[in-house]
């Protein structure tokens, strides 16, 4: 683990990133929001519904009214 400091007395901003580019490391743009993970891929989609959600309403029955794959959004 390197301890160095981006700025007068250590490496250049652009020299971090061109470290981190060449080790494999890519930029990417979030929006703002809750999901930017893969959520809606097909196989997270298959282990929520077919896992997950069974799992969680036999461990938590009593706080759920609704069906967890059909429980209104809230905001």
């Amino acid at each position: 683990r390197l301890q160095l400091k981006v700025g007068k007395k250590g490496i250049s901003l652009t020299t971090a990133r061109t470290w981190l580019h060449q080790e494999g490391f890519k930029y990417t743009n979030h929006k703002k929001g809750l999901y930017f993970d893969g959520h809606d891929r097909p196989d997270v989609v298959e282990y929520r519904q077919k896992q997950f959600l069974p799992k969680m309403a036999n461990s938590h029955p009593t706080s759920l009214s609704t069906p967890l794959s059909c429980a209104p959004r809230t905001r």
